[in-house]
């Protein structure tokens, strides 16, 4: 099944928002929409993000985020390794880590010396379609759920994220 098959067949579903994918080896995002005439309005984002094993070596987090509104806010997030930035030889992860992003770096044939015409950076992509935030018509209502602040899954939360903050 190629491409734009499975772009008609995820278009015939309302209830998809988001098409995840690695696929181009570039990172990008591309709208795509039902046709004037279908019963339900939008469409699905399409988003792809660069494979680990090319140059940056960037991973985009996803969150999905209920606006209230009749509206789907998808969050993408691109995020770097924290590998060192020099390979010193020893068999740790992040030693593995930092020999895996110095072997993709010298990709002779992947190298750009500036953007091209659609405006990517090589392997980035393009500054618009790193960090964003994506529109979608919800597909169904949600169930209205309030969270009391010292909730054990809030307070869990809470921790991990000031822990990830101190670490940075």
């Amino acid at each position: 099944m190629g491409r734009d098959q499975v772009q008609k067949l995820l278009l015939r579903y309302p209830n998809v928002v988001a098409w995840v994918n690695g696929h181009t080896h570039v990172s990008n995002v591309i709208a795509q929409r039902r046709r004037a005439g279908w019963k339900t309005p939008g469409g699905f984002w399409e988003i792809n993000t660069a494979s680990h094993i090319d140059f940056p070596q960037q991973a985009r987090i996803l969150e999905l985020v209920d606006n209230r509104d009749g509206t789907l806010s998808i969050f993408g997030t691109i995020i770097d390794s924290l590998a060192p930035l020099r390979w010193t030889g020893t068999g740790s992860p992040e030693q593995l880590a930092t020999l895996s992003r110095e072997l993709a770096a010298n990709d002779w044939q992947n190298r750009v010396s500036g953007l091209d015409a659609d405006g990517h950076d090589g392997r980035r992509g393009a500054v618009s379609d790193r960090n964003v935030e994506l529109l979608v018509h919800a597909p169904f209502s949600f169930p209205v759920t309030v969270a009391k602040l010292d909730s054990p899954t809030l307070t869990t939360r809470r921790a991990s994220i000031s822990r990830a903050l101190a670490r940075a």
